[in-house]
């Protein structure tokens, strides 16, 4: 499913990073986000697809924007899905 699809609060798994773009690719390597990393929305904005998010266990925070949010495709998971 599309990061876009997830709302506040939500857990999930990155799956799939869909770009072949190589900064797109590099930024989301920065921010920790390969497939399997694990973490929650902590907000997302409500007009565009802007999403801050934690990852997990790290707690590292991190900001979204559209193009990097739509490069993710992620898989949800339980509230207190286990690391």
């Amino acid at each position: 499913m599309p990061l876009t699809h997830l709302q506040t609060g939500a857990h999930a798994r990155v799956a799939q990073v869909c770009d072949h773009d190589p900064d797109i690719l590099r930024r989301l390597a920065d921010l920790g986000l390969r497939p399997g990393q694990r973490f929650r929305v902590l907000e997302r904005d409500p007009y565009e697809p802007v999403f801050r998010i934690q990852l997990d266990p790290q707690g590292r925070e991190g900001l979204l924007g559209p193009r990097l949010a739509a490069a993710l495709r992620v898989e949800p998971l339980p509230e207190e899905a286990p690391a």
